[in-house]
């Protein structure tokens, strides 16, 4: 029981920071979009950081936030497998689904931010191509070796995780329904 409890403040922290600093990113992304003026100076520009790439880099930050924000989804349905785990309910309903709803969100952010990278890492090297000339002869050395960058230990394992949970979810949704059978025959 001891564990489930500092589970549950852990999360709780977890969700909440999130929270927080969702909050403080939008509040800085307004201010720095419509406030510009009144900001101190160094960080002033930062909304013509977008103008500069003709919009394209984009896409990386905004991503970003995408994944993000489904993190903070994720969390949220961990949050709430932890009350039937208080209550020794671990077969329930809301267990399962909301393991799966977390595990495929992991899966889907560790997997959609590795392919985010590699073409941001792409896109950087076709505009400095595009920049600095004579590029073109070591290009195919940066590409192989930003793509392996690409591959980073903590997009792994947000994959490795997601599965995980999925996983925990079919052996309770089975354990589940092995319960059910031995209560029938009793």
């Amino acid at each position: 029981m001891k564990t489930i409890k500092i589970l549950k403040v852990l999360i709780n922290i977890l969700y909440v920071v999130l929270i927080a600093v969702l909050v403080l990113g939008l509040v800085f992304v307004i201010a720095s979009f419509f406030l510009n003026e009144y900001l101190p100076f160094s960080l002033r520009g930062f909304n013509r950081m977008f103008s500069v790439f003709n919009g394209a880099l984009i896409i990386g930050p905004l991503l970003k936030t995408v994944n993000f924000i489904l993190f903070l989804f994720s969390v949220f349905y961990l949050r709430k497998c932890i009350k039937p785990f208080i209550e020794s309910d671990y077969y329930s309903e809301t267990v399962i689904k909301n393991l799966k709803r977390a595990g495929n969100i992991f899966v889907f952010i560790g997997g959609a931010t590795i392919l985010i990278q590699f073409i941001m890492s792409f896109l950087l090297l076709s505009m400095a191509s595009n920049i600095v000339e004579g590029l073109s002869l070591n290009s195919f050395l940066m590409f192989l070796s930003s793509s392996v960058q690409s591959l980073d230990v903590e997009n792994i394992f947000l994959v490795v995780i997601g599965l995980f949970f999925l996983l925990f979810s079919k052996a309770t949704a089975n354990a589940k329904d092995l319960k059910q059978e031995n209560d029938l025959t009793i």
